[in-house]
Order: C-alpha cells, then sequence, then structure tokens
C-alpha cells in the first residue's frame, strides 16, 4: 500500500495540490470555509426533506460528500490529495531507531546551550509571521534532505472565519491545511493571541501539512528539521526552542519569552468570545479536545521514551549532521 501511495503522490497527488492551491492562494478568504458551510445546509436540507415528507435531490448528498472528505480525511480515509494515512512515517524511514538515553541527554543538553544564545533582539525585531518564501525554501531543504517530494509553494495564509474558527479556537486547532482546497488558514492575532514564536513555527507546521502530510506527528518531524536546516538564523534558532518544549521537562527559558507570554497572557484574559467559550466546554466535557501526544510532546513529569518517534527521530538527525 505504501509505495502505490508514493506513486500516487510523486506523479498525481503533489501535482493536483500544487496547481489547486496555486489558484485558492490567490482568493482573499478561505474557500474551505465557504465549502464547509455549503456542505452543512445541503446536510440541513436533506434532513428538513425527510422530516416534511419531500423527495431529496441527488444534488444535495454533495454536502454529506463533502463533508465527509474533510472530516474524514485526517489521518482516517485517502480521499484526498495527501493521503498521509497510508504513506511510510518518517520514523520508519529513518529504520525506526531506538536511542541510548545517553545520547538523548547530550542531544537536549546540546539544545539547551543552543537556547541559551537565542538572538533576542533578532527575535523582538522580527514581524509578526515570517516570510512565506523563506518558510517555503526552510521546508524544501528538510524534504531534500529526507529525499521526499515536495507538494507546493504556499504563496499565502488565509484568515480563520465562520464556523471553522468557532471549531478551531474550541477544539485547541487555531490553524489548519484544508486537504481539499490545499490553503492554510491560520486563526488572527485578535482572535488568539500567541507569542511569535508560536506563529512562526505554526506557518512552517502548516506549509509541511501541503506537501503531503496530515499526520501531525511526521509534519512535527519535518517542521522540527525545516527550522533547524533554514538559512534563517532566527528559524534556526526555534528549532531548539520547539524540541525543548516537548520534553516536558524544565529547562532554562529566553527572558524574552517570559516577557513576551506576559503580555500574550493579559491578551487572553480580555478576549470575549461567547461562542467559542460554550462549544469549548461543550468539547471539554466530551473529551474531543485537542492533545498534544499526537504533536510529540511529553507529559510533563514522565521520562521520555528512547523508541519515541519524535525524539528518536531527533536524535538520529543530529547524528546524520543535520
Amino acid at each position: 500500500m505504501t509505495s502505490i501511495i508514493e506513486v500516487y503522490w510523486n506523479y498525481l497527488g503533489r501535482y493536483l495540490g500544487h496547481y489547486i492551491g496555486k489558484y485558492i492562494d490567490l482568493l482573499p478568504f478561505a474557500v474551505s470555509e465557504m465549502l464547509l458551510q455549503l456542505s452543512l445546509w445541503f446536510c440541513v436540507l436533506i434532513c428538513f426533506c425527510f422530516v416534511m415528507g419531500h423527495q431529496v435531490s441527488k444534488y444535495y448528498f454533495i454536502g454529506p460528500i463533502i463533508l465527509f472528505i474533510m472530516i474524514g480525511s485526517q489521518e482516517i480515509s485517502s480521499l484526498d490529495w495527501v493521503p498521509t494515512a497510508h504513506r511510510e512515517r518518517i520514523y520508519e524511514r529513518l529504520s525506526s531507531p531506538v536511542i541510548e538515553k545517553e545520547e538523548l541527554s547530550l542531544y537536549l543538553k546540546r539544545q539547551q546551550n543552543f537556547l541559551n544564545e537565542f538572538p533576542s533582539e533578532l527575535y523582538k525585531n522580527a514581524k509578526s509571521e515570517p516570510e512565506l518564501k523563506l518558510v517555503n525554501d526552510s521546508v524544501a531543504k528538510a524534504l531534500e534532505a529526507l529525499n521526499l517530494k515536495p507538494g507546493r509553494e504556499v504563496m499565502a495564509i488565509k484568515e480563520l472565519w465562520g464556523v471553522t474558527r468557532v471549531l478551531g479556537l474550541s477544539y485547541g486547532g487555531p490553524a489548519y491545511h484544508d486537504v481539499i482546497t490545499s490553503e492554510v488558514v491560520l486563526a488572527t492575532e485578535k482572535d488568539y493571541p500567541a507569542s511569535k514564536a508560536w506563529r512562526w513555527m505554526c506557518i512552517v507546521h502548516e506549509v509541511v501539512h501541503a506537501q503531503g502530510f496530515t499526520r501531525e506527528m511526521d509534519t512535527e518531524i519535518i517542521t522540527y528539521l525545516a527550522l533547524k536546516l533554514s538559512d534563517d538564523p532566527l528559524l534556526k534558532a526555534l528549532s531548539a526552542w520547539m524540541a525543548l518544549l516537548k520534553t516536558g521537562q524544565s529547562f532554562d527559558i529566553p527572558k524574552v519569552f517570559k516577557e513576551e507570554w506576559n503580555e500574550v497572557r493579559e491578551k487572553r484574559e480580555e478576549l470575549h468570545q461567547p461562542m467559542v467559550t460554550l462549544v469549548k466546554r461543550v468539547a471539554e466535557k466530551l473529551s474531543v479536545q485537542n492533545s498534544n501526544a499526537k504533536y510529540g510532546s511529553v507529559t510533563k513529569g514522565t521520562s521520555i521514551p528512547l523508541n519515541h518517534e519524535f525524539f528518536a527521530s531527533l536524535v538520529t538527525f543530529d547524528e546524520l549532521g543535520y
């Protein structure tokens, strides 16, 4: 199955994503949100027809079909341009390494030393979001290092709005890559106050999704490598920050991050999002909130398994000279 899917991606899927995304990026709004609303209205019409005893038009069933693809394609089905669920995992591409405890400790120590030299002034003066050309180039270098075919260049970041805004902010996913339109969508700073580092890493993460990876662990591994191999000193420095954040362990945090977080916390306390708050409470009760574990994060206070997909891959990259 893996080889068939790889052939599909190399010779058809990535080109579909490229050409669809190229024209979708020209539009100033999130097309995926319009598709979602359209599909929901068709579903409502189907229910209405059944209740009222009217004949259901066959065209209405395009709604449930679109809805199924949009919801089910994230690691569940292969009905999209980027069938990650059936592609070989990055961890497996690296021969499923099991690292030594001492190797991991030395690696984390090097990351802390790297973070201690974090370019604080560069960070303060940087824009709230990185240049997309810089991100595309960094991701391309990571894919080349892994001998993987790229998907497309992302030329625009769309704003999160409508139904996806409420669901995303409630679920804990304030950004996404849509598998039908191949567009990248991100919550505004007003809707989701966050650190500059988070926005920079998040954009790299979503651009990696557009290269044919919907599985979050694979995406995070490639995101790290893209940061590490970037020619930009700030992106490169953020690779150490990203790795240490996922350890669940205490480490020395640059002063600039502490100062910034105080500002972010104040902005979040001032938020007034009644619909998001309501849906979030329901999601919490139903236990359908987003999980950091699928992004490679280790539970605070627990040790990192030596066959952990994320950290074993990072240590392996380090040994390969990346």
